[in-house]
């Protein structure tokens, strides 16, 4: 996910206000502007509303640095994974590598057949940055500052920061409602557009139900770009109406008997709303999301182990370490207290010890002893 649209409606406002204001001007543009054409392979269109797209030199020349550097690109590297504190070595196929090539070769095919290019070199640094700094970064707004142009991004940070510099910013969500509002695109076309990028990875969109539905829909609720979507914590900013859509997820497929997607639905509905909420409460939702998945298919399909191992498994993904967090053990006093309104007095510690029946030996103790605890 690249382009961000943000939930907030004050900035939804002020994306859609700039917008306006800029359409048949010249706007300053910038990498990730350039993304969705490049990852849905069509013609920049947005082009076609301004008079001219100008970009920094240095996004250009970043642009021909990273076509060189794909190109000589090995197989093997190495990240630092800062949850377990140890390397961690990535293979590449060569599909993978030449894929990384046509991307790059494509985003600099646009800058330099849909853009202007614009001399940076003489523009005054912003007001408290020294010249240079976060450059090629902040060379976009160092560009529409001294040009006194709008700021066209998809890059949610970029335009919080150019609005504190007296930017104005905005997106390609906030241009097609502006054009949709006047009578460019119709609601069908608008729509089509923002469903293309979630099904490229490539947006943050507000959470629309009907929209993740559709597409999980289109691949019968294959992992996907609708799953990826729920596993961002933009998702998860009424999480209370997103974990119902979870929970209609989840039932729909067991009663599809499609149980064996529901642990890809729960690891990334776990991901996207722990990484939304304060650290001291992402295990508490982690077992949340684990009793809600088990309550609505493990019951009746027998899979409580894919699911704790689904729930595990992304626990270092949240800034969580697995030696102290379980979400098993923070699922099962929920089941419990579930149970306890629905099955016969005294039969509750039966009835979830049933319902683990799936789980390791170790596991059952565990939820022996979590339940007693």
């Amino acid at each position: 996910m690249l382009c961000s649209v943000s939930p907030n409606p004050t900035v939804l406002s002020a994306d859609r206000a700039a917008a306006e204001d800029a359409l048949g001007s010249r706007v300053v543009v910038e990498t990730s502007t350039l993304i969705p054409a490049m990852y849905l392979e069509d013609e920049l269109w947005q082009s076609e509303h301004f008079s001219a797209l100008l970009i920094p030199d240095l996004l250009r020349d970043d642009a021909i640095a990273a076509v060189d550097e794909a190109k000589s690109a090995v197989p093997t590297s190495m990240t630092w994974d800062v949850n377990q504190d140890q390397p961690v070595f990535h293979e590449a196929t060569a599909d993978q590598l030449s894929t990384s090539v046509d991307r790059a070769e494509a985003l600099l095919a646009l800058i330099e057949g849909a853009c202007t290019t614009a001399n940076t070199s003489g523009l005054p640094s912003l007001p408290g940055v020294e010249p240079g700094d976060f450059d090629p970064w902040m060379s976009s707004l160092r560009l529409a500052h001294g040009e006194g142009l709008a700021l066209f991004s998809e890059d949610l940070g970029l335009r919080s920061l150019a609005r504190g510099f007296g930017i104005p910013a905005f997106n390609t969500h906030a241009l097609i409602e502006v054009l949709q509002d006047g009578g460019v695109f119709d609601a069908d076309s608008a729509d089509a557009y923002r469903n293309d990028l979630v099904r490229a990875y490539v947006v943050d969109l507000p959470f629309d139900e009907q929209r993740l539905w559709d597409i999980a829909l289109e691949n019968d609720f294959k992992p996907g770009p609708a799953a990826a979507a729920l596993g961002r914590p933009a998702a998860w900013i009424e999480p209370i109406r997103t974990l119902g859509f979870f929970r209609t997820v989840v039932s729909y497929l067991s009663d599809q008997g499609l149980h064996d997607r529901v642990p890809t639905w729960l690891a990334a509905a776990s991901i996207g709303a722990a990484l939304n909420a304060h650290i001291s409460k992402r295990a508490s939702l982690l077992g949340l999301l684990l009793m809600s998945a088990i309550v609505h298919s493990g019951i009746q399909h027998d899979n409580a182990s894919d699911l704790v191992a689904a729930s595990r498994s992304i626990v270092h993904l949240v800034g969580l370490d697995p030696d102290d967090v379980d979400p098993l053990k923070e699922a099962v006093p929920l089941v419990r207290d579930l149970m306890t309104d629905l099955v016969v007095s005294g039969q509750v510690g039966a009835t979830v010890l049933w319902i683990f029946r799936s789980l390791s030996e170790q596991d059952r103790a565990l939820v022996v002893r979590a339940l007693s605890s």
